[in-house]
């Protein structure tokens, strides 16, 4: 399933018009089996539902191949402590986005938001398990490519870039970690990284893994609570161009 990012700010328009709040399918209705963890990734220790936090908000927004929004969302609300057996909602046959939030009751305090996940439920039923990190967070970033002789867009193709490499290396110290991304995607979303203080950098890398140009460094944090840390859209200035 394909992650996408969203604002803790993301409206939500309309409450229960097609949930069944934690049942199963009704007619015509398709099931999303959801289940959620708390974790944390430094000792990969299950931790439960934090202390006071009970429900889990489930928002679900109908979407096009193309992941653009087309209808309202819908919410359903779960007991928090169901997150290990799983719980059922349904929904109208149709491609969804949807992710959780861990609440106090239906509007108390927010503790963590999970990333989002697409749901293609056209045809079946469809599960998913969420991975709340408590001390952790992540990178969500988009990338350019540019001449670096004039600064005119340059294509992956254009490029020789095959894929393109995100390297972080936690503040002061040489710990570098990296993942790579296929080119042409334009943006990702990173696995989870520990909460601390990160210099990152993103390389074009060719078909034998040689960087084709690098960006500028950039000083940056991961915090915690499932955090997205956005980058931005970073330019990569390729070589010889």
């Amino acid at each position: 399933m394909n992650k996408l990012v969203l604002s803790l700010a993301v409206a939500v328009t309309a409450t229960n018009a097609a949930g069944c709040g934690g049942g199963g399918g009704g007619d015509g209705e398709i099931v999303a089996d959801l289940g959620w963890v708390f974790k944390d990734l430094a000792t990969n220790a299950v931790t439960g539902c934090p202390a006071g936090f009970d429900t889990v908000k489930v928002i679900a927004i109908p979407v096009d191949a193309a992941g653009n929004r087309v209808g309202d969302s819908f919410t359903d609300l779960l007991d928090c402590a169901d997150g290990a057996s799983g719980d059922l909602v349904s929904y109208d046959p149709g491609l969804y986005q949807i992710f959780l939030e861990i609440r106090q009751g239906a509007n108390g305090n927010l503790y963590a938001q999970s990333l989002s996940e697409f749901f293609d439920l056209t045809a079946g039923d469809d599960t998913f398990d969420y991975t709340i990190f408590n001390d952790a967070g992540y990178f969500a970033f988009a990338w350019d490519l540019r001449a670096a002789s004039n600064n005119a867009p340059v294509s992956c193709n254009g490029a020789g870039a095959s894929n393109v490499e995100l390297a972080v290396t936690v503040t002061g110290t040489n710990d570098l970690r990296s993942v790579k991304f296929p080119c042409g995607d334009g943006g990702a979303v990173t696995d989870a990284l520990l909460e601390d203080s990160y210099v990152a950098s993103v390389a074009a890398l060719n078909s034998a893994n040689a960087a084709v140009g690098v960006s500028a460094a950039q000083n940056t944090d991961i915090k915690d609570r499932n955090q997205v840390t956005e980058l931005g859209t970073i330019v990569v200035p390729i070589d010889g161009i």
